[in-house]
């Protein structure tokens, strides 16, 4: 039964055969709302979910990103409903992802040390076409 999708729709159930789900990625960017020398609030406009892109970080210390549908719940650092932290130690600028978030605001908080050029996010979505899904078999 592995690889199976089973949908309970009212009193008919859907299998799906075999599991093949391809999560397809936009970039999507974002803009600056503030800047300060250590840390940077985001908008991407709308809300959205997809794997985060810190653009080159460099130093040795921690990059703390905050997530929120507002900006107040971004910017409220811990009581924020989400947040990662990625440890940097490198001399040279390189690009660091975190898994898949779902927000439209993010505040980037970088220890002393630490610097970061810009955020942009991958934007994750399942590619469906017309009719994917209506035309398997039911079973009652």
């Amino acid at each position: 039964m592995k690889n199976f999708i089973l949908l309970l729709q009212e009193y008919s159930v859907i299998l799906i055969f075999p599991l093949q789900l391809f999560i397809y990625p936009d970039p999507v960017t974002s803009s600056i709302i503030e800047r300060s020398s250590n840390s940077m609030l985001v908008d991407f406009g709308k809300e959205t979910f997809g794997k985060v892109i810190v653009e080159n970080a460099k130093g040795s210390g921690k990059l703390k990103l905050y997530y929120g549908e507002t900006r107040q719940e971004a910017q409220a650092e811990t009581l924020a409903e989400t947040f990662d932290y990625i440890d940097v130690n490198r001399i040279t600028a390189a690009n660091d992802t975190t898994a898949a978030r779902a927000f439209r605001f993010i505040y980037l908080v970088c220890d002393q040390s630490v610097t970061a050029e810009k955020i942009s996010a991958l934007y994750e979505y399942l590619r469906l076409r017309r009719g994917d899904i209506l035309n398997v078999p039911t079973v009652c």
